[in-house]
């Protein structure tokens, strides 16, 4: 039996996921949070030899008391869980999560960390959706990005080509959800949509949003405003757009917008970025 010391519940929390992602096949853990007396020591324990007897109990097991986090040894399915519990009798409504994935989700998160310190190092500017998506777009439509990462209503200006000189918004959503955040600027002239797969606009539980593009969009920003007045739709954050809008705004990979045709090299650039 290994004992874990923790000074408090919150330090507690943190050595025990630690402790059950060591040998999950080994043992389960038990994790529970009682009230804490006044200078009280939170303690962690672990047992690696297996706990239960014929009859399904855990021998040799005593309650946790207040002040406590006690983790007991494996269970039936072999994998580590944690079950929280603050207070009082154990009720049946307790959550129970599952230890090793906890410390999967920490582990992974790290990882995500480091490669968003190194892509906000390429973009020289934070790593989200906006920013890597604005300059995605700098590099494949040769815009030019406002200097101030806030510029109102734009955040560029196109280089070269039918569009030069013209300012734009820029967008990235990882799925087309049929939304699109439009702004009231008197400048703006295009927004340009880079989005990934369609998906209709419900609940994400158990989807994922992968950093992808599938399809660009490009609408004059005058003429959709003017659209959406005679719809009398919402404008600004998640204004309204109807699926009509977004198959004649679409300038890859099909096109039915004549107002800026994607050269060979353009379109290469954005099969980088497909799933």
């Amino acid at each position: 039996m290994r004992e874990f010391r923790a000074r408090s519940p919150l330090e507690a929390r943190v050595i025990l996921p630690r402790v059950c992602h060591q040998r999950p096949q080994r043992f389960r853990a038990e994790f529970r949070i009682l009230p804490q007396p006044a200078r009280e020591t939170h303690t962690a324990t672990r047992q690696s030899r297996p706990l239960h007897g014929n009859d399904g109990r855990i021998p040799g097991r005593r309650s946790a008391q207040p002040g406590r986090v006690q983790a007991s040894g494996p269970q039936d399915d072999g994998h580590p869980r944690v079950l929280i519990r603050v207070g009082g009798l154990p009720r049946p409504d307790e959550r129970v999560l599952d230890g090793d994935s906890l410390g999967q989700v920490a582990a992974l998160l790290r990882e995500r960390n480091a490669v968003d310190a190194r892509l906000a190092r390429l973009i020289q500017r934070p790593m989200t959706s906006g920013h890597l998506g604005e300059w995605i777009a700098a590099n494949v439509f040769d815009i030019e990005l406002e200097a101030s990462a806030v510029a109102a209503g734009i955040d560029g200006r196109f280089r070269s080509g039918p569009m030069q000189g013209k300012t734009v918004n820029v967008k990235w959503y990882l799925k087309r959800e049929g939304m699109l955040d439009t702004t009231e600027s008197p400048v703006l002239d295009y927004y340009l949509v880079l989005s990934g797969p369609p998906s209709a606009a419900v609940s994400s539980r158990g989807s994922t949003r992968p950093w992808c593009i599938e399809a660009v969009y490009l609408f004059d920003a005058r003429q959709l405003r003017s659209e959406q007045v005679m719809r009398g739709v919402k404008r600004g954050v998640d204004s309204s757009v109807i699926k009509r809008q977004w198959t004649a705004a679409e300038i890859y990979p099909s096109v039915a917008n004549p107002q800026l045709t994607l050269t060979p090299q353009q379109a290469e650039k954005l099969k980088l970025f497909a799933l």
